[in-house]
């Protein structure tokens, strides 16, 4: 599983890059707009939603709402994310970022709660619209114990801003 997120993580900035190469279009990160968005990824493979704000062209601030339904040899689980997010970008054709955030996940009942820090990529085709991949580096849990570092969680998202 974590060689396809790592594949697919891969392939998608790749794409990022190629396509905002090709584009004559200046990167346009938004600024005091509030955005909604949709993404594949995050803790235990639960892809979401996320609502974000930017600040302004550097600094984003939001959330992601995840969700993942599994059922297979007569066992089901469903695992709920909720994590909410800072986001600092460094403008550029393809603006790289920072990110970290709190994440609490609850799977089949259990949760648990602890921090991430990593970073990725964005572009934005507009100041409506916007493309980004990012992976969780270092994260630590709370409950219970755990600190992973490394390519921890992968994401692939669009951004819609008002």
């Amino acid at each position: 599983m974590l060689k396809a997120t790592f594949l697919f993580l891969f392939l998608s900035l790749a794409i990022l890059f190629q396509a905002a190469s090709a584009s004559a279009q200046k990167n346009a990160p938004p600024s005091s707009q509030f955005g909604v968005g949709i993404l594949t990824g995050g803790s235990g493979g639960a892809s979401g939603l996320e609502g974000v704000f930017a600040l302004n062209q550097h600094m984003q601030v939001g959330t992601l709402f995840g969700l993942q339904l599994q059922s297979g040899g007569g066992e089901s689980s469903t695992t709920l994310e909720f994590a909410p997010f800072f986001r600092y970008q460094f403008v550029s054709t393809v603006s790289p970022f920072l990110q970290g955030g709190l994440a609490i996940v609850s799977v089949g009942g259990t949760s648990s709660s602890g921090m991430f820090l990593g970073g990725g990529l964005a572009y934005y085709i507009a100041e409506t619209f916007g493309i980004h991949a990012d992976v969780d580096i270092l994260s630590v849990g709370f409950s219970p114990s755990l600190i992973t570092f490394g390519w921890a969680n992968g994401r692939v998202g669009v951004d819609w801003f008002l």
